[in-house]
């Protein structure tokens, strides 16, 4: 992520996640080129995130689940 371009095709895949209930709550810091995202009740997984993302023709290099 190195661009506004970048980080506004993630945050608007974020955002319908959210809307949808699918995650709680995400941030993208572009600057960190970094972004987390907290799971929602419906429990989307770290692997459906990242599909979602790769619809946008990104790709996340790494990530890490962290228990609550």
């Amino acid at each position: 992520m190195t661009c506004t371009g970048c980080s506004s095709a993630i945050t608007r895949v974020l955002t319908r996640l959210e809307t949808a209930g699918s995650i709680q709550s995400f941030n993208v810091d572009l600057e960190g080129q970094d972004v987390t995202v907290k799971p929602g009740a419906a429990g989307m997984g770290f692997d459906e995130v990242r599909e979602k993302v790769a619809k946008t023709g990104k790709e996340i290099l790494s990530g890490e689940v962290v228990e609550a």
